[in-house]
This record gives C-alpha cells, sequence and structure tokens, in this order.
C-alpha cells in the first residue's frame, strides 16, 4: 500500500488507533502533581524564607528608630543638666565632623568585608561605646558626656544604613519594590512608639 502523502506521527507518539484517526500529539510533557520537592514547594518555602527575612529586618528597624529617638531624648535631657544651652551649636558641628569621618570610613571599609560579618562588628562595637559611656558619665566625667552626644546620633544612623545595606544583599530589584515599602514602616513605627 503506497505511504506518499501519509502524514507519520512523530517519534515517541502512541500508535494510532484501528479507527484510523491519530490522537493529537503533544508538544509538552503532561502536568505532574507537584510533591514535596516539585515547583510548589520550592515557592513556598522561597516565599517563607522572604517573610521571615522581611520580619527581620523589620524588627532591627524598629529597634533603629527606637534607638534614633530615645538616645536623642537621653542626649539632651542629660547634655542641658550639665552644660548651658549655648554650647548646643558647637556640639552640632563636633556631630558633623564625626559625622563625615565615620562616612569616609565606612564607604572605604564596608564592601570589604561580608555584610553580615560587618553589621555584627558594628552592632558589638555600639553596644561596647554605650555600656563604656554609661560607666563614665555614672562617674560624673564630663567629656564622657560630650561624648555620647555626638556618638549616639552617629551609632542610630549608621544603624539604619547597615540595615539597609544588609536588605540590599538579600532582596533582588523585583523583589525589593514588593517588600522594601513595608519593611520601612519598621522604623516609623519604632520611632513613634519610643514617643510614648
Amino acid at each position: 500500500m503506497p505511504t506518499e502523502g501519509r502524514e507519520h506521527p512523530p517519534a515517541g507518539a502512541p500508535d494510532a488507533p484501528a479507527s484510523g484517526v491519530r490522537p493529537p500529539f503533544r508538544s509538552r510533557p503532561p502536568k505532574v502533581a507537584s510533591g514535596a520537592t516539585g515547583p510548589a514547594s520550592a515557592h513556598t518555602t522561597y516565599a517563607a524564607s522572604e517573610l521571615e527575612r522581611g520580619a527581620i529586618l523589620f524588627a532591627l528597624l524598629f529597634l533603629s528608630g527606637t534607638i534614633l529617638v530615645v538616645g536623642r531624648s537621653a542626649r539632651d535631657a542629660l547634655f542641658l543638666t550639665r552644660f548651658p544651652v549655648t554650647w548646643i551649636g558647637p556640639m552640632w558641628m563636633a556631630y558633623a565632623v564625626v559625622s563625615s569621618i565615620a562616612a569616609l570610613a565606612y564607604a572605604r571599609f564596608s564592601d570589604k568585608l561580608p555584610k553580615a560579618t560587618f553589621v555584627t562588628s558594628f552592632a558589638a562595637l555600639s553596644a561596647a561605646t554605650y555600656i563604656v559611656l554609661r560607666v563614665l558619665i555614672g562617674l560624673e566625667l564630663r567629656p564622657a558626656i560630650v561624648a555620647f552626644y555626638v556618638s549616639s546620633d552617629v551609632i542610630a544612623n549608621f544603624t539604619t544604613v547597615a540595615i539597609w545595606s544588609l536588605a540590599q544583599d538579600l532582596y533582588d530589584a523585583h523583589a525589593a519594590k514588593r517588600v522594601f515599602g513595608t519593611i520601612g514602616m519598621g522604623q516609623v513605627l519604632g520611632a513613634v512608639a519610643s514617643g510614648f
């Protein structure tokens, strides 16, 4: 029987039934229900991981906002009980100088260390600074009060910078557009909550 002009099924296709009508050929493999290791599970795991990272960053920014407001309140109250109000202007100029030096140091060394190492080291150094200043202020050392006035704002501001720097490494551009607004609310809520 001649076979010219007859369409042959592609390789791997099921044989034609006895009626001579072939079933349609699938160009894509049939969908397989995703199990524990399927795409749906991977997506769920990724979403849970993203939610966990977002919650941690939200909490860190909440604490950052608290540090900023509480630190400034304690700084101003403590400073003005020991020094005249006319010293505020020179103290802000001193803060500008120290903050500029700290910014230059951050720009130089932040890329040379892993972000997690940098953030952990900065947190440890900040905590140690607060502990030492607390002891010195308890000894009624006036220079310690001056140092606290300047360092409290530097630490609070760079805490925020360090957290956002870490967040940039944890999210790509697409995810950042989706979650950064919610994460950033943590600092606002922290500042509001610490004001009460």
